[in-house]
């Protein structure tokens, strides 16, 4: 400062102004060793692009790295879209390992601190989705108190990846991905449930949404058209990976009225050839047929048609591959399975076990990684929607034994009961199942069927199979 008395050397030395002109030689002695290493690997005539040299790496990491762990900070506070996000998570994973690499631990634990206080976030915020009790040290405190004690700190990985930074580099490298990556996953799952919830309030939490399997795919508006006498209406149709619905918007607000909710491990796709159909306008229709509801869908063009019947087997195939791992682990772990149900096979959908394949609907999904954990679940396994002393009541399926809404449990199939045979109401996965009409392969009285996913038929087949 030009105020500062020079007579004085010392009090110039302690002063503000003093340590940023220390700072600057600083910087300035790093610059002149990085641009001579810089001179001697360069060549004439050739721009300096990489150099394998640790002195210019850590020269030009030791000048910027705390600009670059200051900007992602900010933007993480900021709470960015989740691609942002991800390029901030990649900044913190290359600064750690940056820093790992040169042994520098004071850059190190700058990048892991935020890496952490992001990972930690989001664990809790999918505690919080899932209701869990708080313990005696989440009880009174928020997370952002909790946050500020750097309870962050004291999470497992982050002690480890310290750790083996001293000596481990390649353990707290490889350690240091694996917690980036599950960091990038549970950022976009965040976004994701958010997006659920919001839809959920839109149709005025008459159904339950929020689930943290399912995922949001495609929404547009399409007309649904009765197989009957082809009359036509629009509806806004919403398809998630595991249910598809369809819904009227109410008025000019942002609301919608629910009318149908199906389940995609029980649905099938018939194409409806243009050429055979008649008596409509309709010229680019699919058929969804399931137990619970089936119904013609009109796009307004080729495009259109594609891209939902694409959408929709993508989304049967991906619940049906979960459905047939599921089986696997269930008929392996249940010792009351019989010995030959669990041996009937190459294919675990071909087990006689239809109690089994209803329930998965409403025991278990897989979780953001990959695995199986059970759920409770508040409203009816198909239908979505919570269970009420007047409007929806709770009622039993005979044949699988779980909850559903009498909606749900309109149709008779027959099932042994005890030694005998009986005629009784079951819920319409297991009125499927039972009938043969879910796409699968899977045994139903004493047979073995195959159903596809998707098949073709005209609308003139359809009808004379209606007359036999």
């Amino acid at each position: 400062p030009a105020d500062m008395d020079s007579k004085n050397p010392q009090q110039h030395k302690d002063s503000p102004g003093g340590e940023s002109q220390r700072r600057q030689e600083m910087f300035q002695r790093i610059t002149r060793k990085a641009e001579l290493e810089l001179r001697k690997t360069a060549t004439m005539f050739q721009t300096y692009r990489s150099s394998k040299s640790p002195t210019i790496a850590k020269g030009l990491f030791e000048i910027c790295w705390w600009l670059i762990a200051s900007t992602i900070d900010n933007f993480v506070k900021m709470g960015p879209k989740v691609d942002v996000m991800h390029v901030c998570i990649d900044g913190m994973k290359y600064g750690s390992r940056l820093a790992i690499r040169l042994n520098q631990e004071t850059e190190r634990k700058a990048f892991l601190r935020i890496l952490a206080e992001v990972h930690f976030t989001e664990v809790e915020r999918e505690k919080d989705r899932k209701q869990e009790q708080p313990n005696k040290r989440r009880k009174g405190k928020t997370l952002e108190m909790r946050i500020k004690s750097n309870e962050h700190e004291r999470e497992v990985w982050y002690r480890r990846v310290n750790l083996h930074a001293k000596k481990k580099h390649s353990k707290a490298l490889k350690l240091l991905d694996e917690i980036a990556e599950e960091t990038k996953q549970r950022v976009a799952h965040d976004k994701e449930q958010k997006r659920l919830l919001s839809l959920q309030e839109a149709f005025g939490n008459d159904i339950i949404l929020r689930e943290p399997a399912r995922r949001f795919l495609l929404e547009d508006t399409l007309t649904k058209v009765s197989e009957r006498n082809f009359k036509s209406e629009e509806y806004a149709f919403f398809l998630f990976s595991d249910i598809m619905l369809y819904a009227k918007q109410k008025g000019s607000s942002s609301h919608y009225a629910v009318h149908q909710v199906l389940h995609l491990s029980l649905a099938r796709i018939i194409d409806m050839q243009p050429k055979q159909i008649k008596n409509t306008n309709h010229k680019f229709l699919f058929k969804i047929a399931s137990p619970q509801k089936s119904f013609l869908i009109s796009c307004a063009n080729q495009q259109q048609k594609a891209e939902w019947v694409n959408m929709i087997v993508e989304a049967i195939e991906d619940v049906m591959r979960k459905r047939k791992l599921y089986l696997e682990t269930h008929l392996h772990e249940d010792s009351h399975m019989p010995t030959e149900a669990k041996n009937s096979v190459d294919n675990m959908d071909s087990a006689n076990n239809l109690q089994v394949m209803s329930s998965w609907i409403a025991t278990s999904e897989m979780d953001l990684f990959g695995k199986h954990e059970s759920r409770i679940v508040s409203g009816c396994k198909l239908c979505i929607r919570p269970f009420s002393a007047f409007r929806r009541g709770k009622h039993t399926c005979a044949y699988c034994r779980d909850s559903v809404c009498g909606e749900c449990r309109s149709k008779k199939a027959v099932v042994t009961i005890g030694k005998r045979k009986k005629s009784t109401a079951v819920c319409d996965a297991c009125y499927g199942f039972l009938n043969g009409l879910v796409s699968g392969t899977y045994m139903t009285g004493g047979k073995t069927i195959s159903v596809p996913i998707i098949t073709t038929q005209s609308a003139t087949e359809g009808n004379e199979q209606k007359k036999k």
